[in-house]
């Protein structure tokens, strides 16, 4: 019984801890937004020259600085800006064992992403994606709207 309580209580503190910095960056974003994060939008970011040229810019980015994963899939949500800056990354589902260079990857391909659009006006966004790594190819798939 003492030990439910002792994992209890861990896992509740981690929790805690995660969400506070989920919080730190939602108000680093809406001081950068000047304004609100959506989370939908009536145009939602979206890759420029499609999901192939960003597939094989992300693998190639992987490999020159070899932190091509093994096989896996994973969730991951872009905090992305006005400008199309990928600001954060957060994963949201699926375990990668170096989720450091793929977040970095991910925010040194920021070119390829064009912002949101609500209502006329250019707006930061979130954007759920999923990324599934393959042997030597990986796929990305956005998740919601288009």
């Amino acid at each position: 019984m003492m030990q439910k309580v002792i994992i209890l209580i861990i896992f509740t503190f981690s929790a805690l801890l995660s969400s506070g910095q989920n919080s730190d960056s939602y108000n680093t974003l809406k001081v950068l937004c000047e304004g609100p994060i959506f989370t939908l939008s009536e145009k939602m970011p979206r890759l420029k020259n499609g999901n192939t040229a960003f597939e094989d810019s992300l693998k190639q980015y992987l490999k020159n600085i070899n932190e091509f994963p093994r096989p896996c899939k994973v969730s991951l949500t872009l905090a992305i800006l006005k400008s199309g800056e990928v600001k954060y990354a957060f994963l949201t589902d699926g375990t990668v064992e170096n989720l450091d260079g793929i977040i970095k990857a991910l925010k040194s391909l920021s070119y390829h992403w064009s912002p949101a659009i609500q209502n006329g006006y250019i707006v930061c966004c979130y954007r759920p994606i999923e990324l599934e790594f393959s042997q030597d190819k990986v796929a990305i798939k956005m998740v919601g709207r288009s």
